[in-house]
């Protein structure tokens, strides 16, 4: 096989294994730029940041064994939560936005969000940004059930690091 067809066959095989969106063009020198990650305001590490996105740890409290995620995502002015619960019951679970940590929890909800049930939810939160709520100190949290309100099953801090 000459150089030139070697050089075609490997270009070809960088196409395909890697998207075209994250190598950017060479430069007229042959050099390749590098990629710098994109990041939210600062927050400690608990989550993952990708593209519009962050995924935040569920932790189980109050020995309920409910752990999972919630997945937070700008979708134009809004934020899109999407909460995930391995361990869950049928039956809906409250789920809020609260000022605060999960260690020091304002008990007023700042945004609501639609019950859990059997592990799943999704909610819209209008006129809020991803990086308004991960700049100051927020939590999700989901509560036992409607009548029993003050007991968390699971809680996740809204802060995130660039990965």
């Amino acid at each position: 096989m000459n150089r030139r067809a070697l050089v075609f066959v490997a270009g070809a095989l960088l196409a395909i294994a890697a998207p075209a969106a994250a190598v950017p063009p060479a430069q007229p020198n042959g050099t390749v730029p590098s990629v710098k990650k994109k990041s939210l305001p600062a927050g400690s590490a608990k989550g993952s940041v990708a593209g519009n996105g962050l995924t935040i740890p569920l932790r189980a409290q109050n020995g309920s064994g409910e752990n999972g995620t919630a997945t937070l995502r700008q979708s134009g002015p809004n934020v899109v939560v999407v909460v995930h619960l391995r361990g869950a019951p049928g039956t809906p679970q409250p789920a809020h936005v609260h000022a605060g940590t999960c260690a020091h929890l304002d008990p007023k909800p700042k945004y609501a969000l639609a019950s859990v049930v059997g592990g799943s939810s999704t909610t819209t939160v209008k006129g809020v940004t991803l990086a308004e709520l991960a700049s100051t100190p927020n939590a999700i949290n989901v509560h036992r059930s409607a009548a029993q309100l003050t007991k968390y099953v699971a809680c996740a801090n809204i802060t995130a690091k660039s990965t």
